[in-house]
């Protein structure tokens, strides 16, 4: 009777260990391209046409979204959101930065940028910069205080 009630408690364990471990791995999975970079409400705006490819940060759990318009001599503005997390405020930074150029050979290091950084439960930014018509842009953002993820020059012209 001892070995039956041991080996039942035991597959009990191995089964409840399995399940966590499938709900662990359908959480670290990411959708479909199609479905990668889906805007949750709330969300911020940044007006101009949305820039394609979005990128996702952090293995997926932050995703950042970037536009242009032609106004102010071209205007560039970046917001990032979590798609993981959102029930508590957590730190995240985003970035946009003028380069010196348009040719997206030359290292970029801006000296006019804007960003938005704090503890946000949904999103960061916008953030946004003018006179970027002719010129690359630089992107980064920061997820609790993690190294950045930086993408750039980009979106040259």
């Amino acid at each position: 009777m001892a070995l039956t009630t041991y080996l039942s408690r035991r597959r009990a364990l191995v089964g409840a260990f399995l399940a966590t471990v499938l709900v662990a791995a359908s959480l670290l999975v990411t959708g479909s391209p199609a479905s990668a970079h889906v805007k949750l409400s709330p969300r911020a705006t940044c007006s101009g046409t949305e820039l394609s490819p979005h990128r996702d940060a952090y293995g997926g759990a932050i995703s950042v979204f970037v536009s242009y318009s032609s106004a102010n001599g071209g205007t560039n503005c970046v917001w990032a959101q979590k798609n993981l997390n959102r029930d508590r405020a957590e730190h995240l930074e985003v970035f946009v930065g003028r380069c010196a150029t348009g040719n997206p050979g030359y290292p970029c290091e801006p000296l006019v940028f804007d960003r938005d950084y704090g503890n946000f439960q949904y999103y960061a930014g916008p953030a946004q910069i003018t006179g970027t018509a002719g010129r690359c842009i630089l992107v980064y953002v920061v997820y609790r205080n993690l190294s950045e993820e930086r993408w750039g020059p980009i979106h040259c012209g």
